[in-house]
């Protein structure tokens, strides 16, 4: 097995290796490293050759064009969210809570080095990373959760959104320049927040019961939001009064996404590429069966046939190429199992031969050369 020694290794895809710090800055001898064997990935991976796609998931692994390369920190649960700056790869990750009475914490991966995020580990509430960024002037903001108040951390340094007493969720966050904005909710309703400061732009439709922002894109003054609100329906296909809704939010003005309308109907995430808006999701079917979407200028489009389940996680666009990390359910039951998939333009690329298990969350792209 080959250890891996820098992100500028890591980048070209030859031998690396990373020494992870413990808590407080104490060295231990954890270390990344890569499958003996990997697999080339097929010929749908032909399409990423002018890419260079990162994916992170529920296991202790980062994804790269074709090859797993494994953090043994054995804190380490799953990776929320991968963001690439310069030759730096952040990995946000969720901790094993290391008994049976205790909670899952937080943690930034560094080029493979583990340093816990101020409040997110040791305490009795438990905590969550749910994205990080990088701003033009180097500053790693992690937007996540402690217990039931949404807050970011700040070069590791935590700070609480709102008045810190709020229930809520920072769920998504989104680097333009220096600015940073984190999107989630508190009290029931989608909330965002600009560099720290609540902002006034009424997530809400007003009709729902609630409302919860998922994902935030900046594109020039324009800011957009994916999200989901909680609506009453009478339909008799759903199994209670209440449904999810998907939704776009723009500038102020709500969109209702086009769905199947049952049950969990749900935006995830949002890209925007020049003049088209990218935004995936689930429907679930009249078998309540959960089915990945992605909707181009609100135009849906199935990605499954709604046989068995699959979920959509996080959707990134280059060079006209569209990624969309998720995972589908294989066998049923007892013995069911979950398939990280990345879909390419569309396609399932099945991510197990390259060492991958459990579920994508998270996809990152980089622009080979840049």
């Amino acid at each position: 097995m080959r250890t891996i020694l820098s992100a500028a290794a890591l980048a070209a895809v030859t031998m690396l290796s990373f020494v992870a710090c413990a808590g407080g800055g104490q060295k231990s001898n954890t270390t990344v490293t890569e499958p003996d064997e990997p697999e080339v990935m097929g010929k749908e991976w032909d399409l990423a050759k002018d890419t260079d796609v990162y994916i992170t998931g529920y296991c202790r692994r980062l994804f790269k064009n074709g090859v797993t390369y494994r953090l043994d920190d054995k804190r380490i649960r799953f990776g929320t969210s991968v963001c690439v700056s310069g030759e730096d790869v952040y990995i946000a990750c969720e901790t094993e809570p290391p008994t049976l009475t205790s909670v899952p914490g937080a943690l930034l991966c560094k080029n493979g080095a583990a340093v816990t995020l101020e409040g997110g580990l040791g305490s009795n509430y438990p905590a969550r990373p749910h994205q990080v960024v990088v701003t033009s002037g180097g500053d790693v903001y992690v937007a996540g959760h402690i217990n039931s108040r949404a807050v970011q951390w700040v070069n590791g340094k935590l700070q609480h959104l709102g008045n810190g007493n709020d229930n809520g969720q920072a769920t998504c966050a989104f680097a333009s320049g220096n600015d940073v904005y984190v999107g989630g909710y508190e009290l029931g309703v989608g909330a965002a927040w600009k560099n720290g400061v609540r902002q006034d732009w009424h997530l809400s439709l007003g009709d729902g019961r609630s409302s919860r922002v998922h994902s935030l894109f900046v594109s020039g003054d324009d800011v957009y939001a994916a999200m989901h609100d909680i609506v009453g329906t009478d339909d008799p296909r759903a199994t209670g009064l209440f449904k999810d809704r998907p939704l776009l939010w723009k500038n102020g003005v709500f969109q209702k996404l086009p769905s199947n309308g049952v049950n969990g109907d749900v935006a995830r995430s949002v890209f925007v590429s020049g003049k088209d808006v990218y935004i995936i999701g689930e429907e679930y079917n009249e078998r309540m069966v959960p089915l990945p979407v992605l909707w181009k200028n609100g135009v849906k489009q199935k990605l499954t046939d709604g046989s068995s389940h699959a979920w959509a996680n996080s959707v990134a666009v280059l060079n006209g190429n569209v990624y969309i990390a998720g995972y589908q359910t294989e066998g049923s039951g007892v013995s069911a199992v979950h398939v990280p998939t990345l879909w390419i333009n569309g396609e399932a690329v099945d991510l197990r031969p390259s060492g991958m298990t459990g579920m994508a969350w998270s996809v990152f792209l980089m622009e080979k050369g840049k």
